[in-house]
This record gives C-alpha cells, structure tokens and sequence, in this order.
C-alpha cells in the first residue's frame, strides 16, 4: 500500500513538473517602431510576429482605428473597445501597443492585443 502511495505522488509530482515547460520562445515579443514595422510588414505579416510599439496615439480615425505615431513614421491602428483603458487619455500620453501586424496589398495596419499607459 505504501509503494502504491509513493508511486502515486512520484507520478503526481512530476506531472507538475512537465506542466510548467513552456517550450521555445518562437513568439516573443520583437519591441520595434514603426519604420521597421513599415520596411517589415510582409515579413512581420506572414511570420505572426508579436511587436510592441511606444509612442502615441495621435488620433482617431473610426470607432476602433486610430493613427499611431512615434519619432520614426506613422501608422494605423486598431483597438477594439473592451481593451481600451478605463482612465481617458489624449495624444500627449505615452502608450505601449502589443499586437500583430497585418499587410494586404500594401496597406500595413497593427491589431492591437494590449495598450499600456506609460509614464512620459
């Protein structure tokens, strides 16, 4: 009864172990801006690459696009609303965009996964 028992938690313990394997980091996170974003885009596009983008939001083109920019270029944005943050903002405030990039027929645009209000 007592090896049953040990069998058990050993099988138990290292099934914990195995669940914490993360496996290769092929979907980093690649902090950019955005005139390697505008060089890149098919690249970018094709490959699913998870970028991260600090700049501003420097206006809003429809419901859920808006125009990013930050020292190298400009480019379009889309947030949906439920990840918007709850404080208001304006086109002052730093933000961190996390998304992946879609190009079609040469128009580039970011999906936005997460925005992060930062300090300036």
């Amino acid at each position: 009864m007592k090896t049953l028992i040990l069998t058990l938690i050993c099988l138990l313990g290292f099934s914990c172990t195995y669940a914490q394997y993360q496996g290769p980091k092929e979907n980093r996170v690649e902090s950019i801006n955005v005139a390697h974003i505008m060089d890149n885009a098919d690249d970018l596009d094709h490959r699913e690459a998870v970028v991260q983008v600090k700049g501003f939001i420097a206006e809003q083109i429809s419901d859920e696009e808006f125009w990013f920019e930050d020292s190298s270029g400009r480019l379009k944005v889309e947030i949906d609303e439920e990840i918007m943050p709850n404080m208001p903002f304006d086109q002052t405030q730093h933000v961190v965009l996390t998304g992946e990039i879609d190009e079609e027929m040469g128009r580039v645009k970011m999906e936005v996964a997460q925005i992060e209000l930062v300090d300036n």
